[in-house]
């Protein structure tokens, strides 16, 4: 699946999730039961997404697909911001989507330590939150199964070492973020395992 795409159906969720939510909040009847002019409902959503960064082209991309997907929608309007892989970025985003009084958050951010004050901030604000790759508290997540992503680089990696280094390798080197807590932890247990479990020869264990 393309980043363009799972932009779309990141975005597509918020705004479905914002329907659904406000037309709980104004009856007791089931939002799917409600016809299109029910009086809860908006006419056009505002948005914010704060993205990790705009130095890296994948992130470009992903707010490119938000972009492009607000506009074919109609009725999403999307503040943009970035959070430059900075967790106190993140929270100086999230209180200036409250000043402007966002229907929703997308937070694309991996400091682990700042999850609980933004979601604090916002939950008190009662603005909803959507958690792009690292989890936040509270916060609707959408985003990979970690280690089974790790699973099939892993797999590749040791097929690529099979095939070009006689299934043999020195070492590993595993580059790791603890800020971002235990899911990207997971994606690399799982690349380390499928790797030492797929490799002709598995890597010694004082030197991963």
């Amino acid at each position: 699946m393309n980043t363009r795409r799972l932009s779309a159906i990141a975005l597509a969720l918020v705004a479905f999730t914002l329907v659904v939510g406000m037309a709980l909040r104004g009856s007791a009847v089931p939002a799917l039961a409600q016809d299109d002019a029910c009086p809860t409902a908006k006419d056009s959503y505002t948005i914010g997404f704060a993205n990790l960064t705009e130095d890296i082209v994948f992130t470009q991309l992903v707010r490119e697909g938000m972009v492009t997907t607000a506009e074919e929608m109609g009725n999403v309007n999307l503040v943009l911001a970035d959070n430059r892989l900075d967790g106190a970025t993140a929270l100086a985003n999230t209180e200036n989507f409250i000043t402007q009084g966002v229907d929703a958050i997308i937070h694309f951010q991996t400091d682990e330590a700042f999850g609980n004050v933004i979601m604090a901030r916002a939950r008190a604000a009662g603005i909803p939150v959507f958690a792009i790759d690292i989890p936040m508290p509270g916060a609707t997540f959408f985003g990979a199964d970690n280690y089974y992503a790790g699973q099939l680089a892993g797999e590749a990696l040791a097929a690529w070492v099979n095939e070009n280094w006689d299934g043999q390798a020195d070492a590993m080197l595993i580059l790791e973020l603890p800020q971002s807590g235990p899911i990207p932890a997971a994606r690399m247990q799982g690349m380390e395992e499928a790797f030492q479990n797929n490799v002709e020869t598995p890597v010694a264990d004082d030197m991963v």
